[in-house]
């Protein structure tokens, strides 16, 4: 892992976190989603659940940026790694952390 710099690419880090929060609130959704019977998880819980998997997706796409979502699929030129400083990482680890922390609190629910 590279050493973070003074100044972190916000723009990217923004576009990221967004597509991030939709792909982890999709990737949440298909989770909880049985075939034929519906949402398994309680109704009241369905909201943390999605937040908390939207946050997990932001933190990682902000973390990772492009090599996230494209992987080694490229063909000539490989995705240049974000550009990140103290704040942005500790914002995307924050965003991790709380979100896994939602998704565990809603499932600790449910089960409990």
């Amino acid at each position: 892992m590279e050493e973070p710099s003074e100044n972190a690419d916000w723009l990217a880090f923004g576009l990221q976190f967004i597509f991030g929060v939709a792909v982890g609130c999709f990737l949440g959704l298909v989770v909880i989603v049985r075939r034929h019977h519906g949402i398994w998880l309680h109704e009241e819980l369905i909201f943390l659940f999605l937040a908390g998997t939207g946050l997990i997706g932001a933190g990682l796409g902000s973390l990772r940026g492009d090599r996230l979502w494209i992987g080694s699929s490229y063909r000539v030129i490989a995705p240049d790694a974000p550009t990140h400083s103290r704040t942005s990482r500790a914002v995307a680890v924050c965003a991790m952390v709380l979100g896994a922390a939602l998704a565990g609190y809603s499932l600790f629910r449910h089960f409990s």
